[in-house]
């Protein structure tokens, strides 16, 4: 047993070691979700978060390894040669999509056994530091548990069709996307639940015997949220996924970020109290400082050797961000595994015995390498730091609430970060969509080229589109609609406009080009049943088939059409069974081709594109 039971204090040890906070808060984020719908984090917030906890966590194991002389040593194999490997591997991936989505596959199926690993050895140094010896059968019980939750989520995330991606970090992929093994779901649906009863039997198995042992008070309840808190950050989102389908991000609000969050913020409170062990003149103020410093050196400032316009890769948002985030976790949770082991005598000493005697055996800090090398470190997270701040700047203050007054200044900010290549495909596609707003079509088609540059977008080509619209382009704005479609084959919204254009181009094809005529509408026809395949409530839409029918001579078939919708639309509003009965009562007219006409209608040029 050591000196003291806790690591930091009661307050931190319970709040942040044990998760306590972490579920304490739970219910109060599921009562905001609930009252107001929201259910997810502010941008500015999961900045903060991220720069106050997510990056120092990973800093804290840089200069675990790489500070002092004797570690490098120790652990060449993960310093030296898995970081020259990783880094080329990460180079690969920039320039192949598939080599990028298996590391962003591996980041994500390995990241439920890092946290199940932090959370079974905290809850040994708990019960050890509080004198509590632990039997070899309690020991494994707990063990298998936390090995358990591991394969439960990694069913989920693997079984075949799955797109149940439980880590953090990945939100903004857009060009890599995590790929899944496929098992098939009806091995998994005979495995799961299997696991999922050995599961709760090692669970039980564990707190049984630690109460037999005498376990109560703190180090009982702080296993029981430890073991709780892996529960729901991985066992209770597999079994909303396999047996209802569920997302459990919208159960269980904000998680992923909170959830990495908590995981850090442990994972500083163990640093933490390491590093002071092993250099008890350190402030732990200065020890976060480094660390942070030390993190965002590998989280961000890699991205900037890699801006779009130098190499050729992809931008930041688009990918680059999130590859390098998938990379920068691998290269953390391998040097994890290799250096906090209970086991070691070196980590027992500081963790469970607060032995005074390891100060003595520091090595110096600069030497390997050197002062320049850590000059280096301390200069390119500083510029890395500020980078990221002067993106939310950028965002939460000029490019917040873009208005048609601010368009230039907005303009402005955007190419403010393009210089550190922080502007994203959708900043531009924003900023494209005022500029048609306000009557600009030169300015939004360079703004919609620059956002297609970065990304293609079905939106962005709607957006050159729209432009042809507002110049009565009727051929290059389908043209472009039909690119779009290309990009997104199953938006209905795209199929609607591009059956309002060929509407627009049969209404200016001269009546004597019948050929011309029958084929524009059979297209039409083809995109509108093709919508309403994929969406049949849309009154418009069974409107606008209808009067398309009816200008090709297929009037019964217009009447059909309407009939079946006012008898088989269950809850029709009465706005749109109004619009029904309108277009019935025009077609049992023989006077009239339909309420349209018997010719098709003008096209309404718009920023969305065309509407009826």
């Amino acid at each position: 047993m050591s000196a003291s039971p806790w690591l930091v204090g009661p307050f931190v040890d319970m709040l942040v070691g044990s998760g306590l906070a972490y579920l304490m808060t739970l219910p109060l984020l599921l009562i905001i979700s609930v009252r107001t719908g929201f259910v997810g984090w502010p941008v500015l917030l999961v900045t903060l978060i991220s720069i106050l906890v997510s990056v120092p966590h990973y800093g804290a194991t840089l200069l675990r390894v790489y500070e002092e002389r004797s570690q490098r040593q120790r652990y060449a194999l993960f310093a030296y040669y898995l970081t020259g490997i990783l880094a080329l591997v990460f180079l690969a991936g920039i320039y192949s999509i598939p080599i990028g989505s298996a590391l962003l596959t591996l980041y994500v199926s390995w990241s439920p056994w890092h946290i199940g690993g932090q959370n079974y050895g905290v809850a040994l140094t708990i019960l050890r530091r509080r004198g509590v010896e632990v039997t070899p059968l309690v020991k494994r019980l707990l063990y298998v548990s936390f090995v358990l939750s591991f394969l439960l989520a990694l069913l989920s995330i693997h079984v075949e069709n799955s797109n149940h991606v439980p880590a953090s970090g990945l939100q903004a992929a857009r060009i890599y996307r995590v790929i899944p093994v496929g098992i098939p779901s009806a091995l998994v649906s005979v495995v799961f639940p299997v696991v999922l009863m050995i599961y709760v039997g090692s669970v039980v198995g564990a707190f049984v015997g630690l109460v037999r042992r005498g376990v109560r008070g703190w180090p009982l309840v702080s296993v029981v949220s430890l073991v709780a808190a892996q529960a729901l950050w991985f066992v209770v989102p597999a079994l909303l996924f396999f047996w209802s389908g569920t997302d459990a991000e919208g159960l269980l609000p904000f998680a992923a970020i909170w959830i990495s969050a908590a995981h850090s913020a442990q994972y500083l409170w163990i640093t933490t109290h390491y590093a002071r062990r092993i250099d008890p003149g350190i402030r732990t103020g200065t020890y976060l400082g480094k660390a942070l410093l030390a993190g965002a050196f590998v989280t961000i400032f890699p991205g900037l050797l890699f801006l779009p316009d130098w190499l050729g890769a992809p931008s930041w948002a688009a990918g680059l961000g999130t590859l390098l985030f998938a990379v920068v976790n691998i290269h953390h949770f391998a040097l994890d595994g290799a250096i906090w082991k209970l086991r070691d005598g070196h980590v027992a000493r500081a963790l469970l015995r607060d032995d005074p005697g390891l100060a003595a055996g520091k090595a110096e800090a600069s030497v390997g390498l050197g002062r320049w090398g850590w000059r280096v470190v301390w200069i390119g997270g500083s510029i890395a730091l500020a980078v990221t701040v002067h993106e939310q700047f950028e965002r939460t203050v000029t490019l917040s609430g873009i208005t048609l007054r601010s368009l230039d200044r907005a303009r402005d900010a955007i190419a403010r970060l393009e210089w550190t290549g922080r502007d994203s495909d959708s900043d531009h596609l924003v900023l494209a969509n005022s500029y048609l707003q306000a009557g600009n079509p030169d300015a939004a088609e360079k703004e919609y080229r620059e956002s297609l540059a970065r990304r293609p977008s079905a939106e962005a080509v709607s957006g050159l589109a729209a432009v042809r619209i507002q110049r009565r382009d009727w051929s290059g704005a389908l043209e472009n609609y039909d690119r779009a479609q290309r990009l997104d084959p199953d938006n209905v919204d795209l199929m609607i406009r591009r059956s309002d254009l060929l509407n627009q181009l049969e209404s200016e094809t001269p009546p004597v080009d019948r050929a011309a005529i029958r084929d524009l509408q059979r297209r039409s026809i083809r995109l509108l049943e093709r919508a309403l395949d994929l969406d049949r409530r849309r009154v418009p839409t069974i409107v606008r088939l209808a009067r398309v029918y009816t200008r090709s001579g297929r009037r019964r078939d217009a009447a059909a059409l309407i009939q079946a919708a006012l008898e088989g639309l269950e809850g029709l509003a009465s706005t749109e069974r109004a619009m029904l009965e309108r277009e019935k009562r025009a077609l049992s007219d023989p006077r009239s081709g339909s309420a349209a006409g018997t010719r098709a209608g003008p096209v309404r040029p718009g920023a969305s594109g065309a509407r009826p």
